[in-house]
């Protein structure tokens, strides 16, 4: 992912790992639901940013549960 890329995370146990390891160059390019632990918030995230911020990468990361909230 480039410095200014968007991941938009979903909930589950990968949330944990990516907030403590994935380092943000910028403010707003990691996207989660600290508390909420709303399921299914990743993919409209991204579609957001992406509708946003064009020009930018943006990376929704899901299961299979979050992304079934949306499908």
């Amino acid at each position: 992912m480039p410095d200014d890329g968007i991941i938009a995370l979903d909930n589950g146990v990968y949330k944990i790992w990516f907030a403590r390891n994935y380092t943000a160059y910028h403010p707003n390019t990691v996207l989660l639901d600290n508390a909420l632990a709303t399921m299914g918030a990743g993919l409209p995230s991204a579609m957001a940013s992406n509708m946003v911020y064009p020009d930018r990468k943006v990376m929704a990361i899901c299961g299979d549960g979050g992304f079934m909230m949306n499908s």
